[in-house]
């Protein structure tokens, strides 16, 4: 296993699984566009023979991972595509095949009785794993607090945020007026002008999984009536 995304990016690398782009692409579009492209090509390794059995059709595509290391507008790269075959997703999991890791879950939610003492040995070793699953605290700072920014040092436009189709943020394609958010505080960007922000910067999505949100005009309620848990972008 890989103890950071850096360590995996590397392994990857080894592998002839990724392809570093040191040319500036633009976050806007066309980082997607060659990603696209690059998941529905031939993938360079194929996956283990249990992935080949369960996905004849698409086993064979997924390209290569792409590393964009000059994103337009950020200093900070961009990794895509990474899991886009069965080889990148089984390298990530420990090199083992998707059915292997399977049967090992199914013999743990469902085990068979010990039938003999040597037996019951085995299922110990067998679930003994289980005993370091739990979450592990540190007082440390992890690797990815090697830079933390708060306050009026919070700038998300330094972030190369993608954004994926044209019409993303595109208030008119959805039949709003273009002004739909114009009474709520906050939106847009201090030092940018709303022409700059609306090319530069409508439709460019951050996915955050489980999110907990509500309407802005419900901010003040203690119990407001619009809130939802999902995927939001």
């Amino acid at each position: 296993m890989y103890t950071d995304l850096r360590a995996f990016v590397e392994a990857l690398e080894r592998a002839g699984e990724l392809l570093r782009v040191t040319e500036p692409v633009d976050p806007v579009l066309e980082i997607v566009q060659r990603a696209d492209r690059e998941s529905k090509s031939r993938c360079h390794g194929l996956g283990s023979a249990g992935s080949q059995r369960t996905d004849p059709e698409f086993c064979a595509f997924g390209g290569k991972a792409l590393l964009f290391e000059n994103p337009i507008g950020s200093d900070i790269p961009v990794l895509i595509n990474a899991f886009g075959s069965y080889k990148r997703i089984e390298m990530a999991i420990g090199g083992r095949g998707l059915e292997e890791i399977a049967e090992q879950i199914a013999g743990l939610v469902k085990p068979e009785p010990p039938r003999s003492l040597s037996e019951a040995l085995g299922k110990g070793k067998q679930f003994a794993p289980l005993l370091k699953i739990g979450p592990k605290r540190s007082k440390k700072r992890g690797v990815c607090q090697q830079v933390v920014r708060t306050g009026e040092g919070i700038d998300l436009t330094r972030l190369p945020i993608l954004r994926c189709w044209e019409l993303d943020g595109d208030f008119a394609s959805m039949g709003y007026p273009a002004d739909v958010n114009g009474d709520i505080a906050g939106l847009g960007h201090p030092e940018i002008n709303d022409a700059e922000w609306n090319d530069r910067y409508r439709g460019r999505f951050i996915t955050l999984a489980g999110v907990h949100t509500i309407h802005a005009g419900d901010r003040d309620d203690p119990k407001p009536k619009s809130h939802n848990i999902g995927m939001y972008r």
